[in-house]
C-alpha cells in the first residue's frame, strides 16, 4: 500500500512540477518564427484634423525597423498595448502589407495634407507576453 501512495504521489509531483512557460519560445529566450521583441511607441504626425486633432498613430519599434500597428486586425486592444509604452516587450504577431486604416478616417481636403499613403508594412498583435 506504501509503494502505491509513493508512486501516486510522484506521479502528481511530476506532472504538475513540468508546465511549461507561455512567455517565451524557450529557456534560451530564442524567438519564434511569429514572436518579435520591440518597444511600442506612440509616434505622432504633425497633421492637424478636424477639429484641432493631431494624427497620432501606434509603431511596434524593433532593433531594424518600425511597424505601424493596426489594432483592427489582432487580437490585443489599442488600451491593452498603451499599458507597455515605452517597455520592451516579447509580441505574437504577423506582419502584413496593405492599407493600414479600413476605411478612410479623413476628409479629402485632410487627405492630400498627408504626404505618405496610408499603406505598407504593418503588425497585427496577437498576444503580447509579459516583460
Amino acid at each position: 500500500m506504501r509503494y502505491i501512495i509513493v508512486v501516486l504521489v510522484w506521479f502528481i509531483l511530476f506532472f504538475t512540477g513540468c508546465k511549461t512557460s507561455d512567455t517565451v519560445a524557450n529557456s534560451s529566450k530564442e524567438l519564434k518564427s511569429n514572436q518579435y521583441k520591440g518597444v511600442v511607441q506612440e509616434l505622432t504626425m504633425p497633421v492637424k484634423l478636424r477639429g484641432g486633432l493631431v494624427l497620432k498613430d501606434f509603431y511596434f519599434t524593433t532593433s531594424s525597423k518600425n511597424y505601424f500597428i493596426k489594432f483592427s486586425e489582432g487580437y490585443v486592444s489599442k488600451e491593452e498595448a498603451m499599458k507597455f509604452l515605452g517597455k520592451e516587450i516579447i509580441i505574437k504577431g504577423e506582419i502584413k502589407n496593405g492599407a493600414w486604416e479600413d476605411f478612410p478616417p479623413y476628409s479629402a481636403e485632410e487627405q492630400k495634407t498627408l504626404k505618405a499613403p496610408r499603406s505598407g508594412e504593418y503588425i497585427v498583435l496577437e498576444k503580447i507576453y509579459k516583460p
